[in-house]
């Protein structure tokens, strides 16, 4: 596990809209980039976000998988290419997974990144 817990997600994301919603009265949120759609493939349950920009920084992906899991890989598909993955020992739907991305896997210069799709292969 990751030793958070939801209340220390939830005090996380309280946190960064504050903090983009004081920027926003200031007058000083920048225009983003496109949007790209966030989706969950197999074995995910509830992710978030939905949406994030292509210029995002840190690129914070949560959720909880749809079942227990054993053995097995937490992948990330940009456009149904591999971008990412990790093995895990154990994923359990109690537990929320929170996985960081490096933030140059949405700067595909040749292209526009449409999708953004995550699951877990056993």
């Amino acid at each position: 596990g990751t030793g958070k817990d939801l209340a220390d997600y939830v005090v996380q994301e309280s946190r960064q809209a504050g903090h983009n919603a004081a920027l926003w009265l200031r007058g000083q949120l920048k225009t983003r980039s496109p949007l790209i759609q966030v989706q969950a493939g197999e074995g995910v349950r509830g992710i978030v976000p939905q949406r994030l920009h292509a210029d995002t920084s840190p690129i914070l992906l949560q959720f909880r998988p749809s079942s227990r899991y054993q053995n097995c890989r937490i992948a990330v598909y940009t456009d149904e290419t591999l971008s990412w993955s990790c093995r895990y020992r154990i994923l359990t739907p109690g537990e929320m997974c929170s996985i960081q991305l490096r933030t140059d896997l949405l700067a595909q210069p040749a292209s526009v990144i449409n999708s953004l799709k995550v699951q877990v292969e056993v």
